[in-house]
């Protein structure tokens, strides 16, 4: 009953606030030794005891399922693939050439309307982005030269941008950057979060999320196309078991695949 309450308090006013008191060990120890002076109450007294005690990412944790619920935003990679894994400058010649890639924009002659709303529904009005620093400053910076509705909505939606340099400026609105200990920051993102952290692009940070287990669905646009070179999503040793879950094909050949981890 006191959890059942402490949830639909900790929904209904300001949660970042409350987890951030939550998650303060001498909170607990002042709730553990007032609650200890009252005999009925022994066994809320230990819990906050042992609360106060344990490390503070398990703290967060325990607080973030008091206070926002047993809902916990997903980590959602989209993005756009070739045959042989190439993700590397799908939507335009020069979005991305390092290596000496020229093959930039090979995506864009298979788009089409079944491949927006596949993507469309990850982003309901709860969602954020995910960026690395790098996708965050070339993406942001392509649509707000090029103007439209899609730049309107990329400057509206909040955006948390992954960067190992704590003086990384970022120029768009509605952008916070998450660096230090990474992993940490996206675990704890995650735990705050009901809605979808979607990713685009942002090759560094996948495979150090998906090293860490943090990812909750893939949705990949696989095209009928090899390149034979180029940067590509799942490289560098990772593995994974991962579950189909749904897929369809577009007109235009293109393989829309939904995986999930298998977890058990």
């Amino acid at each position: 009953m006191l959890i059942g309450g402490l949830t639909l308090f900790g929904q209904a006013i300001l949660p970042d606030a409350l987890l951030s008191l939550a998650n303060s060990g001498a909170v607990w120890s002042l709730i553990a030794f007032v609650l200890g002076r009252r005999a009925r109450h022994w066994r809320m007294a230990a819990f906050a005891g042992f609360i106060a005690l344990i490390s503070e990412s398990a703290r967060y944790y325990i607080a973030a399922h008091i206070f926002i619920g047993d809902k916990m935003g997903k980590i959602v990679v989209i993005n756009h693939l070739t045959l042989d894994g190439v993700m590397q400058g799908p939507g335009r010649p020069d979005e991305d050439t390092r290596g000496g890639f020229v093959h930039g924009g090979w995506a864009t002659p298979h788009n089409d309307e079944a491949m927006g709303a596949k993507m469309g529904e990850r982003m309901g009005s709860d969602f954020s982005f995910l960026f690395g620093r790098r996708t965050y400053t070339d993406l942001l910076a392509s649509w707000n030269a090029q103007g439209g509705p899609f730049k309107d909505a990329l400057n509206n939606t909040r955006k948390y941008v992954a960067a190992s340099d704590p003086a990384a400026r970022l120029d768009w609105p509605n952008s916070t950057l998450l660096h230090g200990d990474v992993l940490a920051a996206v675990r704890n993102l995650k735990e705050r979060s009901s809605g979808n952290l979607v990713i685009m692009g942002s090759g560094v940070l996948t495979a150090s999320l998906m090293g860490a287990d943090l990812i909750d669905e893939y949705l990949l646009l696989i095209h009928p196309l090899l390149l034979g070179t180029g940067r590509r999503l799942f490289a560098g040793g990772q593995q994974a078991a991962l579950r189909l879950v749904d897929s369809s094909t577009t007109t235009s050949g293109v393989w829309i695949a939904t995986y999930e981890p298998a977890r058990g």
